[in-house]
C-alpha cells in the first residue's frame, strides 16, 4: 500500500480549503496509506473529524515563517526552510509520495529538489520575478528538481502559461499538468427551470473581499445596475470576509445600500446561489475561480472578468458573458441583459449545467487524479 504524505496549505474557508476537503475523500475511495502534515492553527474541529472519520493519520509541522515575507521574498532560503519544516516526517515515514496542495505559488517549493516522488498541486498562479536573477534562479531550480518522477498541477491552461514563461525552460513543460477542479455533482432542481416569481432578482459574488478579487469595481458596477432598474428589485450580495469589506462598504452610495451588500462569510452557501439569478466574478486575477464553477453547476449564468482562467471556464454567449476586467460599462449591459431576459437566464444557466457537466465533474477530476498519481508512482 503505497504511503502519501499530504502538506496542504488552506484557510478558514476558501478553494484550497475545499480543494483538500475533496482530496481526503478521494483518498478515502483509494488504497493509500495517508499521513497529513498541519500546522496547529489548521488542524480545526471539522479538518480533525475528518481525519478521523476517515482514519488517516495527522502529524503537526510549525507555521510556515515566510508567509511574514511575501512570496519568494527571501528566497533561496525558502527552499531550506521548506526542507527543514518537514525533513523529520520524511525520514520517519518514508512516504511513497509527498503531495503538496498550496494557493501561496512558492510555499514548500522547496520539495521540488527533493529526491522523493512529488505532486505540487498550485491553486494559484505566480507574478513575474521581481529581478531577472531570481528568475534564472527560479528556472535552475525547476530544470534540475523537476525529474519524471514529479509533476506540477494547475487548475487551468492560464496559470500553466504563467508558469511556462516566468519560470520553466520548454524541456519541462509536459511536467506541469492541467486538471480543473470540481466542485461537486451539478445541482439543478426543477423548480429551477420554471420563470421566477421571486420578488428579487440577485446578483451573488462569492469570495475574499480583496484586491485582485476587483472589489472597488463590483461596487461601481453594482449600483450603477440598481440605479438603472428602478422599476425592478434587483440586489447585489457579496459573501465572503476580507480587508478591503469596510472600505469598499462605504463607497456603496446611499440610495443602493439597501441593494448592494457585503454579508461577510456565510455557511448556506447553497441557499445563496438557490436565490440568485446571475453569478457576478470582476477579477483582475483569477487562475480558475471555483465559485464560477459552482455557480454553473447549479445553472446559473456568469458574468466574469477575461482575467486568468476564467474564460476558460466561462463560454462567452453561450453560459453567460466575458468582459474585459476594467470594463465597468460593460459588465453593467451585461448583467442588465440578463436580469432582463428570463429566457436567456434559463437557457444559459442550462448551458452552463451541460459545460459543468462535460469539463468540471466530480467523476473526470477523480480520474485525472487517480491517473496522475499512478503515473507518478510507477515512475523509477
Amino acid at each position: 500500500m503505497p504511503t502519501i504524505l499530504l502538506i496542504p496549505e488552506f484557510g478558514p474557508f476558501g478553494g484550497t480549503r475545499t480543494y483538500l476537503l475533496d482530496l481526503l475523500d478521494f483518498y478515502a475511495e483509494s488504497t493509500y496509506d495517508v499521513i497529513v502534515a498541519l500546522t496547529k492553527k489548521q488542524a480545526d474541529d471539522e479538518v480533525t473529524a475528518s481525519l478521523v472519520k476517515k482514519g488517516y493519520r495527522h502529524r503537526l509541522i510549525p507555521e510556515h515563517p515566510s508567509r511574514c515575507f511575501g512570496i519568494f521574498r527571501r528566497f533561496p532560503l525558502s527552499l531550506v526552510i521548506d526542507l527543514a519544516l518537514v525533513r523529520r516526517i520524511i525520514r520517519s515515514e518514508k512516504p511513497d509520495l509527498i503531495v503538496v496542495s498550496n494557493g501561496t505559488p512558492g510555499l514548500f517549493f522547496g520539495l521540488v529538489a527533493y529526491s522523493a516522488k512529488l505532486l505540487y498541486i498550485m491553486h494559484t498562479y505566480p507574478m513575474r520575478p521581481s529581478s531577472a536573477l531570481l528568475r534564472r534562479v527560479m528556472r535552475m531550480v525547476f530544470t534540475i528538481g523537476m525529474t519524471r518522477n514529479k509533476r506540477i498541477v494547475t487548475c487551468s491552461a492560464y496559470a500553466k502559461q504563467s508558469i511556462i514563461d516566468h519560470f520553466v525552460l520548454p524541456s519541462v513543460k509536459d511536467l506541469i499538468v492541467v486538471i480543473p477542479h470540481t466542485a461537486g455533482r451539478a445541482i439543478v432542481h426543477a423548480d429551477d427551470r420554471k420563470p421566477s416569481a421571486a420578488p428579487v432578482l440577485r446578483v451573488l459574488t462569492l469570495g475574499h473581499v480583496t484586491w485582485y478579487k476587483n472589489p472597488d469595481m463590483w461596487v461601481q458596477v453594482a449600483c450603477a445596475v440598481v440605479k438603472q432598474l428602478p422599476s425592478r428589485s434587483v440586489e447585489f450580495i457579496w459573501a465572503g470576509e476580507g480587508d478591503l469589506a469596510e472600505r469598499c462598504t462605504a463607497q456603496i452610495i446611499p440610495e443602493c445600500r439597501n441593494a448592494v451588500r457585503f454579508i461577510g462569510y456565510r455557511k448556506d452557501i447553497e441557499e445563496l446561489y438557490r436565490s440568485s439569478s446571475v453569478y457576478y466574478q470582476p477579477s483582475l486575477e483569477e487562475s480558475y475561480g471555483l465559485a464560477v464553477a459552482d455557480a454553473m453547476r447549479r445553472g446559473i449564468p456568469c458574468v466574469v472578468s477575461d482575467a486568468g482562467g476564467l474564460p476558460e471556464t466561462v463560454q462567452d454567449g453561450v453560459t453567460g458573458f466575458v468582459v474585459p476586467a476594467r470594463d465597468a460599462h460593460a459588465m453593467v449591459q451585461k448583467i442588465l441583459l440578463l436580469l432582463g431576459d428570463e429566457t436567456m437566464r434559463r437557457r444559459m444557466g442550462e448551458a452552463a449545467t451541460r459545460r459543468y457537466d462535460d469539463f468540471f465533474s466530480p467523476s473526470l477530476w477523480k480520474k485525472r487524479v487517480r491517473n496522475l498519481h499512478e503515473t507518478i508512482l510507477a515512475q523509477q
